[in-house]
């Protein structure tokens, strides 16, 4: 009977597994939809954590195999013990007899990134928070404190400021913005009242997709795009300094890397946020891997 492992990297708009057969070394990607409950709603969440557990278990049963350990790391699930109740409720289901364990999406990622070497680890997605793990085995985290008050330099936060843009625009209180523009056409309004209905109506995850706008109008120059931008990659290297501070580092040169969908609008956020690290003697390093490999590295050492 063969044995396999399962990482699963739970976002608030996608889930990714990666199921490893341990004895021809095959690697098989499964996708769902996002099941941080605080985003999509527990039902939602349960439902596409069950579609990819069924999904998995149909695979390996195929096979004729066996899971024999399971990580799956999410940000709907707290670090308190027993934390993640539903999530623990679906995996026994469809896998009782595997190793099961239950953890932050920060964890994942910084496992994935930094290749389990001592470093810190800032994730920007929707929301954003920073992770830092020393030699010692020793764990600080910063940031992610939700979008009414914190997630800075996130997609929500970008997001937001997208929407502050275009409404300053249209009061004549801001700078012209190619933005406004993009976003008139994306969510189809014409009047200020329309734009107010629209945006209220508008999801975290809507909101923090709006980042993609404001990518692509600075990649065309635009001032108030590219300010924000600058602004956002300030704000994620206030994560890697104010870790980088808490912790012991028994070598000279922690590793700093990155992880989440904020970093796919590339050098528009990359360049502001590593010139600010090489200010302060800190070099940004591309992640080793994605978070599903970090749940999938967590998940072989359970076994």
């Amino acid at each position: 009977m063969n044995g396999f492992w399962l990482g699963i990297d739970g976002g608030g708009s996608k889930t990714e597994a990666l199921l490893l057969d341990s004895g021809t070394g095959a690697l098989t990607v499964f996708r769902a939809g996002g099941i941080n409950a605080i985003i999509e709603g527990e039902a939602s969440s349960e439902r596409q954590l069950r579609k990819l557990a069924v999904d998995v278990r149909a695979h390996v049963d195929e096979r004729n195999g066996r899971v024999l350990g399971i990580h799956l790391g999410s940000a709907g699930i707290s670090d308190i013990a027993g934390g993640g109740t539903w999530e623990r409720r679906v995996i026994a289901d469809a896998f009782p007899d595997a190793r099961t364990q239950f953890g932050i999406d920060a964890e994942i990622a910084w496992e994935g990134a930094t290749n389990g070497a001592p470093g810190i680890v800032v994730i920007a997605g929707t929301g954003s928070i920073g992770y830092a793990k020393n030699a010692a085995g020793d764990i600080r985290r910063c940031g992610g404190w939700g979008p009414l008050f914190g997630d800075e330099g996130s997609g929500m936060h970008i997001g937001r400021e997208t929407l502050r843009a275009v409404s300053r625009e249209l009061d004549g209180r801001g700078r012209k913005t190619m933005l406004t523009e993009r976003l008139r056409e994306r969510l189809a309004f014409r009047t200020k009242a329309e734009f107010i209905e629209k945006a209220y109506g508008m999801s975290r995850k809507q909101i923090a997709a709006l980042a993609q706008e404001t990518a692509a109008a600075a990649a065309k120059s635009d001032e108030a795009a590219t300010q924000m931008l600058n602004e956002a990659g300030a704000h994620l290297a206030e994560l890697f300094l104010a870790l980088r501070g808490q912790l012991a580092w028994q070598q000279a040169v922690p590793i700093f890397s990155y992880a989440g969908g904020v970093f796919a609008i590339g050098e528009p956020i990359l360049a502001p946020l590593r010139a600010i690290l090489a200010d302060h003697g800190a070099v940004l390093t591309p992640p080793h891997a994605g978070p599903a490999h970090g749940a999938l590295r967590l998940a072989r050492r359970l076994c």
